[in-house]
């Protein structure tokens, strides 16, 4: 947990010496209003909020809560909050947790606090993933048709969510700033890196573009090589207050979908290459493709995996453009079949990409006809 918790937050778990995921001092306050307005609404001596991680979590509960459980035991709030993690699709309502077999053996419902009823609306992400539970718990079972509505709680859920996308876009901020930092006490910008992302730069770019095409020579695989410009972003005194921001997270977000063996560098203030090796033509579109929706949203700030529109390049262009005011074009050149050497290839993608910016942004593949 970070340092600035307090200790007695119990926001921990117990096989660790720090949490199952970072937790930082707004989570915690979402978390902490999240309990005390479903201990309003609701009438029943406990209420969680829990993050789960495998068989571990941590978790929170309403402040004046009449029933205790061991929050420092992560097994057992990770069991608790299984069967609603589950099914992420579905809020779980068990009235008689002691006729339940999912919950009759753990020792909350066997032994003290001898819990009984159980409601638990599940922390779901945009990408779909279940990351924890919002949940009731009561010392005495419900009738069928006592069970407290779902809704609130369900919306309330959802503000979790929220908060929990926003811890996770803080923390990749911070840690694309320490890799930028890394990048600027290292010695040599030395060996041609740009200093302010750490990406490599143009003469780095060169060396392992030209290496890339020998080994594709002597493998017989394809190299397919990007050229990516952002417009829109110099002259706006209110965006280029934050460019700094906006560069780290799109070099991490850039270098983290690359492969390992394939070259992400920066040759521009909003000029960016990436070479693909053993990436044949017929691929290249594709993976091009999801390359761009990952430029695309940064652009929009939701760096969190949410799926994209899906529809044509040109589309999913416009749509990012209309938010951001930010045009994001990337041409393509593929060896050997748009060009034979380094030089060739940087000149058909260049083209590819200029031809790209004249559509409105976009992926293009270069068309020697165009040339």
């Amino acid at each position: 947990m970070s340092d600035h918790l307090d200790a007695d937050a119990r926001l921990h778990g117990r096989d660790e010496a720090r949490p199952v995921e970072p937790v930082d001092g707004l989570l915690m306050q979402a978390c902490t209003r999240v309990l005390r307005v479903a201990a309003a609404h609701y009438e029943v001596p406990l209420v969680l909020v829990t993050l789960a991680a495998g068989t571990r979590a941590w978790s929170l509960a309403s402040p004046d809560a009449r029933l205790e459980v061991d929050l420092d035991d992560s097994a057992a709030l990770a069991s608790f909050a299984a069967p609603a993690l589950a099914r992420p699709e579905h809020v779980l309502v068990v009235p008689d947790l002691r006729q339940d077999a999912r919950f009759a053996a753990h020792p909350w419902v066997a032994g003290a606090p001898a819990a009984r009823a159980y409601l638990g609306a599940p922390v779901v992400l945009p990408d779909g993933r279940a990351r924890g539970v919002v949940a009731l718990v009561d010392q005495a079972p419900w009738s069928e048709a006592g069970a407290p509505a779902a809704g609130p709680l369900t919306d309330l859920a959802g503000l979790v969510s929220m908060a929990l996308v926003a811890s996770d876009e803080r923390h990749s901020l911070v840690a694309a700033r320490v890799a930028l930092e890394h990048a600027r006490a290292a010695p040599a910008t030395a060996a041609g890196n740009d200093p302010h992302t750490g990406l490599p730069g143009r003469r780095v770019l060169h060396e392992r573009l030209e290496a890339a095409l020998a080994l594709a020579r002597r493998t017989g695989h394809g190299v397919t090589l990007g050229l990516l410009e952002l417009e829109g972003v110099a002259g706006e005194a209110d965006v280029r207050s934050s460019a700094d921001e906006a560069l780290w997270r799109l070099a991490a977000s850039l270098a983290g979908s690359a492969r390992d063996h394939d070259v992400v560098a920066r040759i521009g203030d909003d000029a960016f290459a990436l070479v693909w090796q053993a990436l044949e033509a017929s691929s290249a579109l594709s993976v091009a493709e999801r390359t761009y929706r990952v430029v695309t949203r940064v652009q929009r700030g939701a760096s969190d995996g949410s799926s994209d529109p899906g529809g044509e390049p040109g589309t999913f262009a416009a749509e990012a453009t209309a938010s951001t005011g930010v045009i994001a074009s990337l041409g393509l050149a593929c060896f050997p079949e748009d060009a034979e050497d380094a030089l060739g290839l940087l000149r058909a993608a260049d083209v590819a990409m200029y031809r790209a910016k004249r559509a409105g942004g976009g992926v293009v593949r270069y068309d020697p006809r165009e040339a």
